[in-house]
């Protein structure tokens, strides 16, 4: 079966998690949907419980030249994760969120400037990268190095301990894409999409 129709009919993940490498497109619908963009089942696993959309990229190694693109449909999200590389982006207009929590870990980056939320919660440990608009309030924290990059004026409350920077992004920045910050993470790829399969 495929896991886009599984995922729809379970439709309760609220959060996202990636692992190891990839990129991950959230857009907004009314009913969950996960799709490969590039890539496929074979080299990466995707697995959903307790509320989290779990993607591993390439959790046994990938193939030279392999690239993976998943994109994840959804009504609502609450948070995102990104640990030892890899990107997570919003793309289009989501309803306003009340709240979403951001976090990076070891290397990767997190782009929802398209994602309106009231609150975020953005932590970064250990290099990465945070980019987001938050509506009203942002609670900051970066350790060991990395940067929450924030546009808009909420009300932020910051803390770095050993190295790294929370900051407020130039207004002309604001439509950037990802790849224009130095991310080295290029555009998706425009091919056709293909169900993503157990």
């Amino acid at each position: 079966m495929p896991i886009a129709l599984l995922l729809a009919l379970a439709a309760d993940f609220r959060a996202i998690d990636l692992h190891n490498g990839g990129e991950v497109v959230v857009r907004y619908a009314p009913v969950r949907r996960v799709r490969f963009l590039a890539g496929d089942a074979g080299h990466t696993r995707i697995t959903e419980a307790g509320g989290r959309l779990v993607i591993d990229h390439c959790p046994d190694g990938c193939p030279r030249g392999y690239r993976m693109v998943v994109e994840v449909a959804t009504p609502e999200i609450a948070a995102l994760s990104v640990s030892d590389g890899g990107s997570i982006r919003s793309q289009g207009g989501f309803p306003g969120q009340a709240a979403v929590e951001a976090r990076v870990d070891s290397g990767g980056a997190i782009d929802i400037r398209t994602l309106a939320a009231a609150e975020v919660t953005a932590s970064v440990a250990q290099g990465g990268l945070v980019f987001t608009r938050p509506g009203g309030r942002l609670d900051a924290r970066v350790e060991q190095g990395g940067a929450i990059t924030y546009w808009g004026r909420p009300a932020v409350t910051r803390s770095v301990r050993q190295g790294g920077v929370v900051q407020r992004g130039a207004d002309g920045d604001l439509g950037k894409p990802l790849s224009g910050f130095g991310a080295g993470l290029p555009p998706i790829p425009p091919v056709p999409p293909v169900p993503c399969r157990f």
